[in-house]
């Protein structure tokens, strides 16, 4: 444990200074919890423990040679629910698999989860997901919390009280498996019909007014292919939604994307044209605090060279940044850690780590808008994109017919 806390210590000195994190009281916490332990499994529980404290979305293991099973909680599961906080109340976002069958529906109140105020609920789920993973802000872990972190120990049930939208109370028992689905989901919250895919992680529709939608789930290396083949899709449009909304990131060539929306023969904000059939008109880009890594870096881009307008109900997650490994000398775990904040120029010259995206506008998710089968942020771009975007945010003026 000194070998590990030495290392990290010097290696990402830089990026703890910047997050405020006072890594000689964390050394000295976790070299007096060391001397307590007595198995490689307590010791790798340990490890995790100090994952956490990095408030590190990139933070995490990269080879554990112990065998942990049998130790700790054990494996946990979702339950189809995905919920977040609207105004001091929680709510669902989404219903699927089990959820949507046991007739659970998006807006719903939640009142009590297992006959606990859903409030304080939530807090302890929120507690005990930081406690072992790692977070680069505080936005992010509250609503991974409510989405894929949304779990319980597996087999075992989870008894909800709801208000319907008429404030009718709904009572509701579901179970914590693996198949309940709830625990990866991109994107909207409401799907847009027709949506038709290129490849595994792109998928493009065109909504009723006319407006061009690309749902990007992840950051694929052949991202700017897989536009190609949307924006050739949509055909005419009067405008175009990117959604990245819990976007995992991945990673991607940035002249290649980025050129995708430069009009042909042109640059923009130092970037050329790029592809068979760029997309030259106003651009409203989806984002939220599950937003991460590479896909921080390309709504950032698009932000700051003022080419679209952002939205969402927060900012991204904050996880973008150089990454170093350090093996302990047993040789029986390893960790990935970030050293260095990506995009420097981004945050007033203080990068994405840490501080993620903001948007240029907030969305809040209307939990009424919901239960009406309408997304608060599709809704919100279709109406910005039918005239032209804030000036002091979108820079960029498409070209005339």
């Amino acid at each position: 444990m000194t070998y590990l806390l030495k290392q990290i210590g010097e290696q990402a000195e830089r990026v703890l200074k910047a997050k405020g994190i006072d890594w000689k009281k964390v050394t000295k916490e976790f070299q007096a919890r060391a001397k307590t332990i007595k198995t490689d499994q307590e010791l790798v529980d340990l490890a995790a423990q100090l994952i956490a404290e990095l408030h590190d979305g990139h933070a995490t293991f990269t080879k554990v040679e112990v065998d942990m099973k049998g130790f700790g909680e054990g494996p946990r599961a979702p339950c189809g629910l995905n919920v977040y906080e609207h105004k001091g109340k929680w709510y669902v976002l989404r219903a699927v698999g089990d959820a949507a069958k046991a007739g659970i529906e998006a807006g719903w109140e939640v009142v009590k989860i297992d006959d606990e105020k859903a409030a304080d609920w939530m807090e302890n789920a929120e507690a005990r997901l930081t406690s072992r993973d790692s977070f680069s802000t505080k936005r992010a872990s509250h609503w991974i919390a409510g989405t894929w972190g949304m779990t319980g120990p597996e087999g075992k049930s989870v008894s909800f009280e709801f208000k319907d939208p008429k404030r009718k109370k709904k009572k509701k028992t579901l179970n914590w498996h693996a198949k309940a689905g709830g625990d990866r989901l991109y994107g909207p919250v409401v799907y847009p019909k027709d949506l038709k895919p290129v490849g595994k992680d792109v998928a493009y529709a065109k909504v009723d007014s006319g407006v061009g939608y690309v749902l990007v789930a992840k950051v694929p290396g052949d991202l700017h292919e897989a536009l190609d083949g949307a924006i050739k899709g949509l055909g005419e449009i009067s405008g175009l939604i990117l959604d990245f909304r819990s976007n995992m990131g991945g990673g991607y060539d940035r002249d290649a994307v980025l050129g995708r929306f430069v009009p042909e023969g042109q640059t923009f904000g130092g970037e050329s044209s790029a592809g068979p059939n760029p997309y030259t008109g106003q651009i409203v880009v989806l984002i939220d605090p599950a937003t991460i890594s590479a896909a921080e870096t390309i709504v950032g881009e698009l932000k700051e060279e003022g080419r679209a307008y952002l939205i969402g109900p927060g900012g991204t997650h904050g996880a973008s940044g150089s990454k170093a490994e350090v093996e302990v000398p047993s040789g029986k775990f390893a960790i990935r850690f970030v050293v260095a904040s990506n995009k420097q120029r981004f945050n007033g010259g203080k990068g994405v780590e840490g501080l993620g995206i903001e948007p240029d506008e907030i969305v809040e998710y209307d939990p009424k808008l919901l239960s009406e089968g309408i997304d608060p942020c599709i809704a919100r771009a279709e109406e910005l994109l039918k005239s032209p975007l804030p000036k002091k945010a979108v820079t960029y003026v498409p070209p005339r017919d």
